[in-house]
């Protein structure tokens, strides 16, 4: 039920977290405090993700499709000039996953092993289905956002 709100919530006032540092001098910008939020809400719904992801079951494309809108609404430049340390060192970790779970799982495509990458998992492995539905699609809507 939350989802759904975050997503079309982020939607329609994307601009208002977006707005570039000249044009900030109304009322009419998201205040540090408010990109800080924006940042963390990502940040701990991306890890929850990639923690419970088999958990999330049917909805996880609703929860995919929440982080693609929320990750549209962060200002990143602003965030790491105006924000506090913890809330910028919450983005390193989240960079870290991504690497660890790219690394791990292109080994085992180039060998053609894809018993490790399906099925029945070991502890530390990445799923496939992970990498397909949730990495690509976040680091795509986050390097266009980027770019």
């Amino acid at each position: 039920v939350v989802l759904p709100l975050i997503e079309k919530y982020f939607q329609a006032h994307r601009n208002y977290f977006i707005v570039p540092p000249l044009l900030k001098t109304g009322v009419n910008y998201a205040s540090v405090k408010e990109e800080e939020m924006n940042c963390s809400l990502f940040c701990k719904l991306a890890l929850l993700l990639r923690q419970k992801f088999s958990a999330f079951g049917n909805d996880v494309n609703i929860t995919v499709r929440c982080l693609k809108v929320l990750v549209r609404a962060i200002d990143v430049s602003s965030v790491m000039k105006n924000s506090q340390e913890i809330v910028r060192a919450s983005l390193l970790p989240l960079l870290n996953n991504i690497t660890e779970d790219l690394n791990q799982i292109v080994p085992n495509l180039e060998q053609k092993d894809y018993n490790n990458i399906k099925g029945t998992l070991q502890r530390g492995t990445t799923r496939l289905a992970y990498i397909h539905i949730v990495l690509l699609s976040v680091l795509s809507s986050l390097l266009d956002h980027l770019g």
